[in-house]
């Protein structure tokens, strides 16, 4: 093997390494936002079983009035989903241009 083959090498291992870095950091996101989705979704199921609610102190009892809870964890579970639909076409285009990319450099060789 001469020297650029071994940097090419060394080169797609590096690429490996940190793919495999990013994979498991989406994972342990992703796990995380499907804890707090659950628990977001607990939470309204307790909120939604009470009557309208009453703070001591008048804390937050605009957020359990009249079911606005209700809207706000709405408004967060879309967010969330939103999050993730930006996430998933960020990640399409990046793999669109890489092989766009890889595809230039071939035809050049």
């Amino acid at each position: 093997m001469d020297t650029r083959q071994r940097v090419e090498l060394v080169k797609r291992r590096t690429w490996q390494i940190c793919r495999k870095r990013e994979k498991h950091l989406i994972r342990r996101l992703s796990l995380l936002s499907v804890a707090l989705c659950c628990c977001l979704i607990y939470a309204a199921w307790d909120f939604l079983g009470n009557s309208p609610g009453m703070v001591q102190g008048l804390s937050g009892a605009t957020m359990l009035l009249e079911n606005a809870g209700g809207y706000v964890l709405v408004g967060v579970i879309c967010f969330i989903t939103a999050v993730f639909i930006t996430v998933f076409c960020l990640r399409e285009r990046e793999k669109s241009n890489k092989q766009e990319k890889d595809e230039i450099g071939r035809e050049k060789q």
